[in-house]
C-alpha cells in the first residue's frame, strides 16, 4: 500500500485497538519503527487526536470519546464479512492487502459489543482452505483489477507450460473469475484475434496501457463460467480419454480449452492429452479430434475411437468426386482395338 493508505490503516488499527505500540504498528504494516514515528506525527499534524502513552504498557491511542459513526451490521453479517475477508488476508492472497484494510474500516466503526462478539466466534472458524490453490502474483492481480475497473487494455507476458513458451499479449479483458481454485480470465486477444480463456497463474507480467476498450454488451461473465466449466461438473458416466497429438498440432492444442488441462509435452515434440469426460460429450469430443486433420489420434477408448473413423468416413463418402466426374483418379485405360 501507499503512504496515504497506510496512514488511513494506521488509524483505523487505532480506532479497533484503542492503545498500540510502535512496534506492533511496524510488525503490522512491515515498515520500520522509523517509518511508523514519521506516520504517526503526520497524523498528529494532520489533526488525529493521538495521545502517547510512556513507560510500560505505554503506547499510542485515541480519545475514548473519538469515534466513526457506528456502521449497523447482524451479527451474522458481521460474521460473514469477517469470514470472507479473513479468507482473503490470512494467506498469500493478491489482495490481501486491501481484504486487510477493508476489515480494519470495518471493525472500527464497529459498536464494541459486536465487535467482541466477532472475536469470539473468529476464534472457532477456520478460512485457510477457502483461498485458490494456484498462486497469482500480486502485482499481477492488482494490475487485472485495474485495468478492468479503468476499462484499459493489458500487454501480458503469458507462460505455456506444455511448451515452455511464453507470448506477449495485448487483451481486453472481460472479467475474473475463480474456479477449482484457479484464477481465469476471460479476454479479448488481439494475438488470436477471438475471446480466449487465460490462467491468471500462468501470466508472470502484466502491463496496464493507455489505450481503452468497451465490454461488449453481448458478454455474461457468468453464462460464460458455466459454458467453460459446467461439462466437467454434470453428474453423470464419466469416461478417461487419452489424445495424441503431432509436433504440428501443438500450436493449437496448446490453446484448446479442450484439452489443455490435461496436456503433457513428450520427448519427441508430440503431445499427450489424458482427461476424464461426460458419455455424453463423446460424440463432440470425436468432431474436435477429427477437425485436427490427421495430426491427433485417440489412443482410448475404442468407443471415441471408433466415433472418429465413423465420421472421418462420411467425410471421405462427401468428398469423392461422383463416377464420371473427373478428379478423382487421373490414371486411363486405354481403349480396346
Amino acid at each position: 500500500m501507499n503512504r496515504t493508505e497506510r496512514l488511513a490503516a494506521i488509524t483505523l488499527l487505532l480506532l479497533a485497538r484503542r492503545r498500540v505500540t510502535a512496534a506492533e504498528i511496524a510488525r503490522t504494516f512491515e515498515i520500520s519503527e522509523r517509518t511508523v514515528y514519521r506516520d504517526l506525527d503526520a497524523l498528529g499534524q494532520g489533526g488525529l487526536p493521538l495521545i502517547s502513552q510512556a513507560g510500560a504498557g505505554g503506547g499510542y491511542e485515541l480519545p475514548a470519546d473519538y469515534r466513526l459513526m457506528p456502521l449497523t451490521l447482524t451479527p451474522d453479517e458481521a460474521i460473514a464479512l469477517w469470514t470472507a475477508l479473513q479468507a482473503v488476508g490470512s494467506r498469500d492472497h493478491p489482495m490481501r492487502e486491501a481484504a486487510r484494510g477493508a476489515w480494519l474500516r470495518i471493525q472500527a466503526a464497529l459498536p464494541q459489543e459486536l465487535r467482541d462478539h466477532v472475536v469470539d466466534v473468529g476464534a472457532g472458524v477456520d478460512v485457510s482452505r477457502m483461498l485458490p490453490d494456484a498462486q497469482v502474483p500480486a502485482t499481477v492481480f492488482a494490475t487485472a483489477v485495474r485495468a478492468l475497473r479503468e476499462r484499459r487494455q493489458l500487454r501480458i507476458w503469458y507462460h505455456v507450460p506444455t511448451t515452455g513458451h511464453s507470448t506477449e499479449r495485448t487483451v481486453d479483458l472481460y472479467g475474473l473469475a475463480c474456479v477449482r481454485g484457479r484464477w481465469y480470465a476471460p479476454a479479448h486477444c488481439h494475438l488470436r484475434g477471438g475471446l480466449r480463456s487465460f490462467r491468471l497463474d500462468r501470466v508472470t507480467r502484466a502491463e496496464l496501457l493507455t489505450s481503452s476498450y468497451t465490454l461488449p454488451r453481448t458478454f455474461d461473465l457468468a453464462a460464460w463460467v458455466r459454458g467453460l466449466f459446467d461439462y466437467e461438473q454434470r453428474a453423470e458416466e464419466r469416461l478417461p480419454i487419452e489424445v495424441h497429438f503431432s509436433p504440428q498440432a501443438g500450436r493449437r492444442v496448446v490453446d484448446d480449452r479442450f484439452f489443455r488441462e490435461g496436456l503433457e509435452r513428450q520427448a519427441d515434440g508430440s503431445f499427450k492429452a489424458t482427461l476424464t469426460i461426460p458419455v455424453s460429450d463423446l460424440d463432440w469430443y470425436a468432431e474436435i479430434v477429427v477437425g485436427y486433420a490427421g495430426q491427433a489420434r485417440v489412443v482410448s477408448p475404442p468407443v471415441l475411437r471408433e466415433r472418429v473413423a465413423m465420421l472421418a468416413r462420411g467425410l471421405l463418402e462427401v468428398h469423392e468426386a461422383p463416377a464420371g466426374a473427373g478428379g478423382g483418379d487421373t490414371s486411363s485405360t486405354p481403349p480396346s482395338p
